[in-house]
């Protein structure tokens, strides 16, 4: 029974040591041979918080409004705060944007405004520079704001801020010489050689345009008028009526004419209005030169 117990035990050790050898020549094998049979794991897990942001707009640097500059654009700076009960860190900073819009114009926009830092453990603030253009129409502009959290799950769109686009009245025209040369006193429809006068609208009004007259005096016999209500103006390239009589040192209204505020650069006509001149009847006068040096130069305006 003794020798019986021994061999037993005997048979375990043995067992013990093959199990231990198996396990040392497989990490030799791994280490020969370069395949593991484990490997570590990292873990991390990042829960966006699921509360909504709020946005806050201090458009004080607007007050007074956008006042455009001649031919050229305009850049406005808004700030804005966006607060998340998540904590700061939730705030999706790259999907802060703002637009400017008004109906019937071009939205302006800035899709990744500037994060200024972080306010607190829950907001921070962000500024936003938009570029308006001297066409964009004069009036009330809503500021639009959006931003996300980092869990994408809420955008929050704000419309109850709004700021004034201030009028611009501003206009660049040519020729900036009206000529008729070798008219007959009694001939009629005689339209100017150098139509038309084109009115570039480097500004944003929208509205009609006037001319204002003024008579010509002889440049020989100087006391000899050619008077300005011997003239008309209007929108359209003919002598048939549809121009409007001028009047002396009076401001008159060129019927459907349109001061057509839009972006010039882009052509076909956006941002101007042409204006023709005719004399319907030449008064009978002595041959000379009639101008406007005595007495000054007739006006277009808005």
């Amino acid at each position: 029974m003794k020798r019986g117990k021994i061999l037993i035990g005997f048979v375990l050790v043995l067992l013990l040591i093959g199990l231990a050898s198996a396990g040392l020549l497989q990490e030799i094998r791994n280490a020969l041979t370069g395949h593991a049979t484990s490997q570590d794991t990292n873990v991390s897990v990042t829960i966006t918080g699921v509360n909504q942001v709020n946005i806050t707009v201090d458009n004080s640097t607007l007050t007074g409004g956008v006042t455009p500059i001649e031919g050229t654009s305009t850049t406005s700076e808004v700030f804005v705060t966006v607060c998340d009960p998540d904590g700061a860190g939730d705030i999706d900073d790259s999907s802060v944007t703002m637009d400017f819009v008004k109906a019937g114009e071009t939205t302006r926009s800035n899709s990744s405004c500037d994060l200024v830092g972080d306010l607190d453990t829950y907001c921070a603030n962000f500024t936003c520079e938009i570029t308006t253009w001297y066409f964009d129409g004069s009036g009330a502009w809503t500021i639009n704001v959006s931003a996300n959290d980092l869990g994408n799950t809420t955008a929050v769109y704000n419309e109850s801020f709004t700021f004034t686009m201030n009028q611009l009245k501003a206009m660049v025209i040519q020729p900036d010489q009206i000529n008729w040369t070798g008219i007959s006193p009694g001939s009629t429809d005689q339209k100017a050689d150098n139509d038309p006068t084109v009115v570039n609208n480097t500004g944003n009004f929208d509205g009609t345009l006037n001319v204002t007259g003024l008579d010509l005096y002889g440049l020989t016999v100087t006391s000899e008028v050619f008077g300005v209500n011997n003239f008309t103006s209007g929108i359209a390239d003919d002598c048939t009526g549809s121009g409007v009589y001028l009047a002396n040192a009076s401001q008159v209204l060129i019927t459907s004419s349109d001061s057509n505020p839009g972006n010039l650069s882009a052509g076909g006509g956006a941002g101007q209005e042409e204006l023709y001149y005719c004399i319907p009847n030449v008064p009978l006068l002595s041959s000379q030169q009639y101008t406007t040096d005595q007495i000054g130069s007739w006006t277009v305006s808005y």
